[in-house]
């Protein structure tokens, strides 16, 4: 049997990693990407806004895909990105501060608040530092003597583009558990499934190809996925199209300020095209990084 559901599709990983039902999934996954980083593994992980298969009816953008705490009162962030745009930077940097703002209210001491990690997926490249850079761990350190500001802040990048191309050149039996779990996202669409659980033989994997079938034999969540795939592919196709294409203006231009301005325009460009293909204002604003009001405003 081939593989053909895609787990980069939202539902799909959200239906992976976001269900109580399948928390040995869960930790295996967030656990390796901890380990990773350098941070200690959860001992156990509450899913702050679980699987509901009704938040994908009509396609409406989800502003964070899966939060979790843990037992020590940290959160985690997972986020899965299938294009950039302009701007993700800075939206990695608010969703993380409106996640750790929110810990403590008026009056309460700042001591109180716990560390927040929040883990981004990206399916293709956001920076240019190197093609074996495809790992990025963020800190907020001092750049004159690398002392760390407070340890609370961590923000975690994998470009899952670097690394397919790097893992041509790797043996697979070299592969950290991590990076299994990548192999799973990033490659398993069109793969055998015996083949691919013989060189993943973890149960979990095998749980988590189990939860990838189901959008195949059952017909209601096979339409869901289709509608969610087809909506994110439109949206990923038009995001690297015009952030590609407002870099090189940038660059033509050889100024940030063309770079910034470029960007911009073609960001609103999109948007009017995505609105006349009726996508959600939701979506779109999502989607491009424009503000929910610039969205409405377009004709």
């Amino acid at each position: 049997m081939i593989l053909e559901i895609n787990p980069l599709v939202d539902i799909v990983f959200k239906k992976l990693f976001a269900s109580p039902e399948h928390g040995a999934v869960t930790m295996s996954f967030v656990n390796a990407l901890l380990e990773r980083a350098g941070l200690p593994a959860a001992k156990s992980l509450q899913i702050l806004n679980p699987f509901q298969l009704a938040e994908f009816k009509g396609g409406r953008a989800i502003e964070v895909d899966i939060l979790y705490a843990d037992v020590e009162g940290r959160q985690v962030q997972l986020d899965i990105q299938l294009a950039v745009h302009a701007g993700l930077a800075q939206r990695m940097l608010r969703y993380w501060a409106q996640l750790y703002a929110k810990q403590v209210g008026r009056g309460e001491k700042y001591g109180a608040q716990r560390p927040v990690i929040s883990i981004w997926i990206l399916d293709r490249s956001l920076f240019r530092d190197g093609p074996e850079a495809w790992f990025h761990n963020f800190k907020a350190l001092c750049d004159e003597t690398g002392v760390e500001l407070h340890g609370d802040f961590r923000i975690v990048t994998i470009e899952l583009e670097k690394w397919r191309a790097l893992l041509a050149r790797r043996p697979r039996d070299t592969l950290s558990l991590a990076e299994r779990w990548l192999y799973l996202l990033a490659l398993g669409r069109g793969k055998d499934v015996s083949e691919l659980l013989t060189m993943l033989p973890e149960p979990e994997f095998k749980e988590a190809v189990e939860v990838m079938i189901e959008f195949v034999s059952d017909e209601h969540m096979q339409i869901y996925y289709r509608q969610q795939a087809n909506q994110e592919s439109t949206i990923a196709s038009y995001i690297e199209t015009g952030f590609i294409e407002g870099l090189e203006q940038g660059k033509r231009q050889g100024l940030e300020q063309g770079l910034e301005q470029g960007a911009v325009a073609k960001a609103r460009e999109i948007a009017a095209r995505m609105k006349a293909l009726g996508l959600a204002p939701a979506a779109i604003a999502e989607a491009t990084g424009l503000s929910l009001p610039e969205v409405e405003a377009i004709t």
